[in-house]
């Protein structure tokens, strides 16, 4: 399986994120960041582009490729794993390392922030449709900053994933409806990844019936 999320991070940066929460942690579920393996420069036109590779846990591969605005893509990183309980559980927190650095770092959470900020105010004021645009905002930020390219359209996410702000069209397109968390996708691997976010995030941002 594989993941690509945009950053502007420089690679030292991100390699540092990985460090800190995956090497020098002792005990049972320790996963150290080995395997440093600097790539050769692509040399795609455009000029030398920086590759970096590392692997976490001998169980997921983590590529950094600078940008090269001639081949298309911008500054991303690509997550790789081989799909399976365990190494799953590892991919997400290689995921979640990685948009953590991004976002506090990168200054990239500032539309998940203002999502966030304004689906508080519309349930505080019990605006049920304003709410439900919230929540979208909130699902389309976080999409934007996990799987690639958003644009909402009647009350539906659109998702390019793996697609990049230069080439969105190259991603696997994804259609999500916040109000039932419906995901329709054509690559079984990717809408299964989706539809595991999605029904997370529905579940932090809706509160809990007790009756």
């Amino acid at each position: 399986q594989r993941q690509a999320l945009a950053t502007n991070l420089p690679w030292a940066k991100l390699r540092l994120a990985m460090e800190v929460i995956f090497e020098g942690v002792q005990g049972e579920g320790t996963h150290p960041v080995t395997g440093i393996l600097p790539l050769a420069p692509s040399g795609q036109k455009g000029g030398p582009q920086e590759t970096e590779t590392v692997e976490v846990g001998g169980a997921v591969l983590v590529t950094y490729r600078s940008a090269n605005r001639s081949a298309g893509y911008d500054t991303h990183v690509m997550v790789e794993w081989e799909g399976g309980k365990v190494n799953d559980m590892v991919a997400d927190a290689v995921v979640a390392v990685l948009l953590h650095a991004t976002a506090v770092q990168g200054g990239s959470s500032k539309a998940i922030v203002m999502a966030e900020t304004e689906l508080q105010r519309a349930r505080a004021a019990g605006d049920e449709e304003a709410t439900a645009r919230a929540e979208c905002a909130a699902i389309a930020a976080v999409m934007a900053a996990q799987f690639g390219p958003t644009h909402i359209e009647d009350d539906e996410v659109h998702v390019q994933a793996g697609g990049t702000a230069s080439s969105p069209a190259s991603g696997v397109p994804v259609v999500i409806t916040p109000a039932d968390g419906k995901v329709v996708c054509g690559d079984p691997a990717v809408k299964a990844r989706i539809e595991r976010a999605v029904h997370r995030m529905l579940d932090a941002m809706r509160p809990v019936s007790l009756s």
